[in-house]
């Protein structure tokens, strides 16, 4: 499955398309002192806390039909900004590992990325 056609199948997708736009953001905002709260909150996330919350979604990755609000807003399950924060999380694994760019990945494929991820032990 090509990314365009997976652009929303299941929540891993979901997570891979909100994180490679947290990265875009992120890189367009280094040269700012100022960054949204939004922003700051994932990028101070430390990395056992993201593992944490990757843990927590990784059984739902395949899923179709999952609480978009609660995995993205935060509610009393999940923490605030939650999927944003794991998205992100899995493309700067991913870059880390391929040792490519933001742009080189939105032209992956998310099975690609997602097989990558099969060996990553948080």
């Amino acid at each position: 499955m090509e990314r365009n056609e997976a652009s929303t199948a299941s929540l891993f997708c979901e997570l891979i398309n909100e994180g490679l736009a947290v990265c875009i953001e992120a890189e367009f905002t280094k040269i700012q002192d100022e960054k949204t709260f939004f922003l700051k909150t994932i990028l101070n996330r430390s990395d056992k806390e993201n593992r944490k919350l990757y843990n927590q979604l990784k059984p739902h990755f395949g899923d179709s039909h999952y609480d978009y609000d609660g995995m993205f807003f935060g509610n009393e399950k999940h923490a605030r900004w939650m999927g944003y924060s794991v998205g992100y999380f899995i493309v700067q694994q991913y870059l880390h590992k391929t040792n490519k760019t933001v742009l080189d990945v939105i032209d992956v494929s998310y099975d690609q990325v997602r097989r990558s991820m099969e060996y990553f032990s948080p």
